[in-house]
């Protein structure tokens, strides 16, 4: 990569890899970097609206979706056509550490520090909505769709 960082999130998309957020050393950072494996080499793109540290991040229908982080209700998506970061609304509670998937087209996101329920945004109707209530914040947890 092109700066250090770490707490950041990391997807592939079309082939390329994209890291997301993450702190250069100190600072939270707004800055993604985007890996072309056939060449080596690390490319900065836009930069994000907001900073974030412990997002999440996920693909769906050609966007990237840069999802909460230490703080952040915010969501944020990367058009891979226009190249362009564009606000979506928040999420109902702030997550950082949160985990989050893809499944039937909407984006599914699991616990995070700062929240104890399972939500999901629906691209169709522009909205995030709880799906259920968990017992315990869940930092950090794996999910995965096959």
């Amino acid at each position: 990569m092109n700066i250090s960082r770490s707490h950041h999130a990391l997807v592939n998309a079309r082939g390329l890899l994209y890291a997301l957020g993450g702190i250069d050393g100190n600072n939270a950072t707004k800055t993604p970097e985007c890996y072309d494996p056939r060449n080596g080499k690390w490319e900065y793109i836009p930069p994000m609206k907001t900073r974030r540290t412990r997002l999440t991040a996920v693909v769906l229908n050609n966007e990237i979706y840069a999802i909460g982080g230490i703080g952040l209700s915010s969501v944020e998506k990367y058009n891979l056509d226009t190249k362009a970061w564009i606000d979506v609304p928040s999420m109902n509670e702030k997550r950082h550490g949160g985990s989050a998937c893809v499944v039937g087209g909407l984006i599914w996101m699991f616990g995070g520090s700062d929240a104890k329920t399972v939500e999901f945004y629906d691209p169709a109707t522009n909205k995030w909505q709880v799906s259920t209530n968990m017992d315990r914040h869940r930092q950090f947890p794996c999910v995965l769709s096959i």
